[in-house]
């Protein structure tokens, strides 16, 4: 790796394998920024074990102003199982499931009670939705739950959105398919309401390239494109909360995949939010050249994959090159308890390349690969694409991962 001059503090600085624009937010404008996604983890939310009243209230003020500039404000928030611990004078987080669950029971009324007389004092008014896997794997609910935040914010009331942790148990266990934590959970959101911006408030001032604790560790103030060098190096750069920074970086792909701004940045600082706006503070993640659809979203990001198919050398020319559906001819093998409709990895050498709803079960599929059309049919009784191309999403392509 060379040298080469920072354009932001002039300091020579040693090149990394990821593309990293020193210039600060080149192209970020705040004036074009309509609707923001805003993420609060729990060590922002909380100090001392308790709820932080005083930064939940510089961040609510923020929000306010941005809310009276006429711009749109979604608040994805941690906080309800610590919030609980604390009431129920519980010191460290319960491994067992089921006390989690208590605890987020207990702390979630009181967080929205913090947040509801904190905005009232602006004349905001809060709504509560919680959400699990459920919400986003089933199609239809997932398409009922983006009508209900557009016609919350239709009516200028700010959403206030936390992972249902009293009832998720594959969530609080770190077995979810969808989402782990609210870092994912507000990409997310902030994918499917095609949000401007996604805002990451955590415990540190923004992406480094290496342990922030450490000697020489830099900020990377604005990153073109999120690179494996760049995950391999946020990996070893220390967690926060339950996601920790490689969770982050995975929420700042999915977000910018659909064509938003990603911004992260230390939220118990004053003015955070303005600061960030004003590209002062924080790391700013470019949206991607390659944006998906809202149905492409959901294949991609918002449904659990059932099962994988593993296809051969010309199948995967096939849909990469020439946008072809996936045949079973193409087929070398299917796992999984997948059914027809359910959403699967297609798989080359073991590594993802695409997703898609698939036209078969496991069992069928396994019969068939191989098979050309005419002796699928003999075998079945009928013959279809495996996976027709208007349900299929590359992954290599668009940047996306899993």
């Amino acid at each position: 790796m060379g040298m080469g001059k920072c354009r932001r503090c002039s300091r020579w600085r040693r090149k990394r394998h990821w593309m990293v624009r020193f210039m600060s937010c080149k192209n970020f404008d705040s004036k074009k920024i309509k609707r923001i996604v805003i993420k609060a983890g729990t060590s922002v939310l909380t100090d001392g074990g308790r709820l932080d009243e005083a930064t939940m209230g510089r961040i609510v003020a923020e929000i306010a102003q941005l809310w009276s500039e006429g711009k749109e404000v979604m608040l994805v928030t941690s906080g309800a199982i610590a919030s609980g611990m604390s009431r129920l004078g519980i010191k460290s987080k319960p491994k067992e499931v089921s006390m989690q669950q208590a605890c987020a029971a207990v702390g979630q009324g009181a967080l929205m009670h913090a947040y509801e007389k904190l905005f009232s004092r602006h004349g905001i008014a809060t709504a509560q939705v919680l959400l699990t896997n459920d919400d986003f794997s089933v199609r239809e609910r997932y398409l009922n739950v983006m009508a209900t935040f557009e016609q919350l914010l239709r009516a200028r009331v700010v959403p206030i959105i936390n992972e249902n942790d009293v009832v998720s148990n594959r969530e609080l266990a770190q077995g979810a398919s969808v989402f782990g934590d609210n870092d994912e959970l507000s990409a997310l959101v902030a994918s499917k309401m095609k949000a401007d911006l996604l805002l990451l408030l955590t415990d540190v001032d923004g992406l480094y390239d290496r342990n922030p604790k450490e000697k020489g560790a830099a900020l990377i103030r604005d990153v073109d494109a999120i690179t494996p060098e760049l995950e391999a190096a946020a990996g070893k750069a220390g967690a926060t909360g339950r996601g920790g920074m490689k969770n982050k970086l995975r929420a700042a792909k999915l977000a910018t995949s659909s064509g938003a701004w990603v911004a992260m940045a230390r939220g118990k600082k004053e003015s955070i939010i303005a600061s960030v706006l004003a590209c002062k503070e924080g790391t700013m993640f470019c949206p991607a050249d390659s944006q998906f659809n809202g149905k492409e979203q959901w294949i991609a990001f918002a449904s659990p994959s059932a099962g994988s198919i593993e296809i051969n050398t010309c199948a995967m020319d096939a849909l990469a090159k020439k946008g072809a559906s996936l045949l079973a001819v193409g087929v070398v093998s299917a796992k999984g308890t997948f059914g027809k409709g359910d959403v699967v990895d297609i798989t080359r050498d073991g590594r993802s390349i695409a997703r898609g709803k698939v036209n078969y079960s496991c069992k069928d599929l396994q019969s068939i690969a191989g098979k050309k059309s005419d002796e699928a049919r003999k075998i079945l009784g009928y013959a279809n694409e495996v996976v027709d191309r208007e349900n299929l999403v590359m992954i290599k392509k668009s940047s996306a991962f899993f």
